[in-house]
């Protein structure tokens, strides 16, 4: 009984590796339609949380940032995002993390694929 309250009570440090993101969807290399699309990203330890709202905690806590061709498209507290495609041709998409205070984390964590917009 004292080896299980002992162990009940004890407490572990939750080790974390480094923040990462890559892209899920749209695959690096796919022609997506001009106008509307959509992305996902999956980002392991790190926490998302809303732009809007700001915390003091102390452990990794911020956003994704989107850009297609170096251009900001917003930030978001979540894994999925819409982006447009104005033209056709060659694109870039960047979805990097960014600490909630909206410097980007040291050193930089960012994803990036190239699509094609055909029309």
């Amino acid at each position: 009984m004292l080896i299980w309250l002992l162990a009940c009570t004890g407490e572990e440090e939750e080790e974390t590796g480094s923040p990462s993101i890559t892209f899920q969807s749209p695959a690096d290399g796919a022609e997506l339609a001009l106008g509307e699309n959509g992305a996902s990203v999956v980002v392991e330890d790190f926490t998302l949380v809303d732009p809007s709202k700001h915390g003091d905690e102390e452990i990794q806590l911020g956003w994704i940032a989107f850009a297609v061709d170096g251009t900001e498209q917003g930030v978001s507290g979540s894994t999925n995002f819409t982006f447009t495609l104005d033209t056709a041709g060659e694109h870039t998409l960047e979805a990097s993390l960014v600490h909630e205070d909206g410097d980007q984390l040291d050193p930089a964590v960012v994803a990036s694929i190239t699509v094609t917009a055909v029309g």
